[in-house]
């Protein structure tokens, strides 16, 4: 069964998409879905006829038209980006995300914050007073921050929605590199620039790829709330990159993201070895080894572990060879009819018992 839904609105007043009432603001609209059409929201969420958006509850269409939507309205990136163009703050007790690190700083005090004393004072993020965190939320509502139509980088109070999104283009995009503070607006330079920190941001194939993501997998269970303000930005449809701001629409996005794109380059380790198959961490000990060995001892340079192992092969064939040569040159076997035993005697003293000639090698 699928709930029609109608999208009116006047430029005076502002009406519900799913009744004929009218409110003065979008933000008072906000506040009557949730309340007047919860039930039918919840219906909508769990068809399956439906691309719902979980942080503002409107169907998108399509899945393609809801991730495009979740970029541009809530995450204020383009369309096409890969990645979040801009700096973002994320909570890291509730996962809530802000673009603003002031607006941080006050959520982190007035929401989480343990103690709260008459003594604790805090700088706003628009008027940059110090103010006290208990009357935190009642300044913030005479700049109208908690609006839906109020910009989250500069608090600037747009009339509605459209407003905003010309505002929006004051604030133009780029990437932001938070290992080391690298911005830059070109998105192959970006990229070029992430693979330098691959060897820093390298991850075990055992790890949970959901631990680098927000939201995280301590996620709790959806509430209606079109959070903004001092509540930051709840994202439920996609996932976000804490190392990289990669925005992946899957669990197996997220986990072909963190095992290819953060994954460590194999840089191949010489070893130093010696012919007689003894390893070395140091190119000094391994020079002042075949120094004080001598003979046949020498250098093995640039093998890995198969080409090592055929070359010592080889070494233990040639040194059985050689070994078997020498007995047949220097040494001669000689029978003795009346025990049935053999003697194994030097060609030198075979040769003086038996009175033959023989070439002794030298």
């Amino acid at each position: 069964m699928r709930i029609k839904v109608k999208q009116a609105v006047t430029d005076d007043r502002y009406k519900c998409d799913m009744c004929d009432t009218e409110w003065l603001t979008e933000t008072d609209v906000e506040i009557h879905r949730k309340k007047a059409h919860i039930n039918k929201l919840l219906l909508m969420i769990k068809s399956k006829d439906y691309n719902i958006c979980l942080t503002c509850v409107r169907d998108q269409g399509t899945p393609e038209g809801l991730l495009r939507h979740i970029k541009t309205e809530h995450l204020l990136t383009s369309p096409t980006a890969h990645r979040i163009e801009r700096e973002i703050f994320i909570c890291d007790h509730c996962n809530h995300i802000f673009f603003n690190k002031m607006m941080l700083i006050a959520h982190i005090q007035y929401i989480h914050g343990t103690k709260i004393s008459k003594n604790n004072y805090i700088s706003c993020p628009k008027c940059y007073k110090r103010k006290n965190v208990k009357k935190l939320w009642f300044h913030f509502a005479v700049h109208q921050m908690n609006m839906i139509s109020t910009c989250q980088i500069c608090f600037v109070d747009c009339r509605n929605t459209r407003r905003l999104k010309e505002h929006m283009r004051t604030h133009t995009g780029y990437y932001y590199c938070e290992t080391c503070n690298f911005t830059t607006n070109k998105d192959k330079y970006f990229e070029n620039h992430v693979l330098k920190h691959k060897h820093r941001n390298a991850f075990p194939r055992n790890v949970e790829p959901r631990k680098y993501f927000v939201p995280g997998p301590f996620l709790g269970l959806w509430k209606y709330k079109r959070e903004t303000g001092i509540k930051g930005l709840q994202i439920h449809d996609v996932f976000i990159c804490v190392l990289c701001r990669e925005i992946c629409a899957s669990k197996g996005d997220m986990r072909s993201h963190i095992f290819v794109d953060h994954a460590p380059e194999t840089i191949a380790k010489k070893k130093l070895l010696c012919s007689c198959g003894e390893e070395f961490f140091n190119t000094v000990l391994l020079k002042h080894h075949v120094f004080k060995m001598k003979g046949d001892h020498k250098i093995v340079e640039n093998v890995d572990d198969s080409d090592f192992g055929r070359l010592l092969a080889e070494e233990k064939n040639n040194a059985e060879e050689n070994v078997q040569n020498d007995f047949i040159n220097n040494y001669e076997i000689v029978l003795d009819d009346t025990s049935d035993s053999a003697e194994i005697v030097p060609l030198e003293d075979f040769a003086e018992e038996s009175g033959n000639a023989y070439d002794i090698p030298d």
